[in-house]
This record gives C-alpha cells, structure tokens and sequence, in this order.
C-alpha cells in the first residue's frame, strides 16, 4: 500500500471515530467513488486515484498537502481567507463541469448510436416487408399450381394418361426391373 493510500485510510477512519461517517459505504458515496473500491483500497489490492482524492479535499476539512505528501497538519487551516474559499469553490464548479462534459459527450455518442440503430431497423423493415411479398408470391405461384393440378385431373382422359404413364423416375426404374 503506498504512503497516500494510508493517508487516505487514516484520515478515513478519523472521520469515522469523529462520526463524521458511518461505514465505508457512506464515505465511499460522498466522495464520489463505490462501496467496493473502498473494500480494495482497505485490502490494499489497490491505489488511491487523482478523483477521490480531490473529492476527498473538497468535501472534507483536510490538507491536500498532507494527504500528497504527508506535512502537516492533517486538518485544513481554520483561518482561510475568502479567496481560498472561492477557489474551492470553483475548483468544484469545475469538476462538475468536467463531469457534465464527459456526460454530453456520452450523450452525443448515444444518439448517434440510436440514429445507427434506427437506420438498422428500417432496413430490416424494408428487408421484412420483400420477404412478406416473395412470400405471397410464392403462395399464390403455388396455389395456382396446385389449382391447375386439380383441374387437370377433373379432365377426363388425363386420369388414364396419368395412369398409363408412370410420373416418377422411381415407378420408371421398378418398370424396368419388371421388364427383365
């Protein structure tokens, strides 16, 4: 675990005995990250990133300097001027910005992906709709087919034909075989 990680640790479990938070969970949230990093970060399976830890200081009464470096004093000093106040202040403004940025962008990209899958969907409802009138085409071709079948065979003399002849390659065969 490196130093700034322990630092973040400890100053965690200062807000805790100070029953600033709760649980890990509740700092977690307020600072912007998930319950489960913090379990890695206490595991030491992991690092502190650059966000929590800007989260961290603007959200909490401690030192970005000790937090980075370890000088102290661990608490911010009470005697801030209003001008650094202010500079806190925009300095959150500004992660929010960047946050609303990093949304419109994903916004954008999500409705260029619905235009594409819109797209997609016409052409298949193009492609659905060919086939639905192949399809009916093919009934109908059948149908009359099968009409023009049964109409011959109410003709007369075609029942003998059919008779006298054989209409399959398989009755030609067992003919033959026959004959020998």
């Amino acid at each position: 675990m490196d130093d700034i990680t322990k630092r973040f640790l400890d100053y965690y479990e200062v807000l805790k005995k100070e029953a600033k938070v709760k649980n890990a969970t509740e700092f977690a949230k307020s600072i912007g990250i998930s319950s489960s990093l913090m379990t890695e970060l206490k595991e030491g399976r992991t690092k502190i990133g650059i966000k929590p830890i800007q989260n961290t200081v603007l959200e909490y009464n401690i030192s970005a300097e000790w937090l980075l470096i370890g000088k102290e004093p661990m608490l911010k000093e009470q005697s801030e001027s209003p001008q650094q106040s202010t500079a806190i202040d925009n300095s959150t403004i500004n992660i929010y910005i960047d946050r609303i940025t990093e949304q419109a962008e994903q916004i954008g990209e999500f409705k260029n992906e619905i235009k594409n899958l819109e797209k997609t969907v016409t052409a298949l409802q193009v492609e659905l709709e060919c086939c639905k009138k192949e399809n009916t085409e093919l009934r109908t071709i059948t149908h009359s087919k099968y009409n023009a079948e049964q109409k011959l065979y109410e003709l007369p003399e075609i029942p003998a034909m059919l008779a006298a002849e054989p209409r399959t390659k398989y009755n030609k065969n067992a003919q033959k075989s026959a004959q020998k």
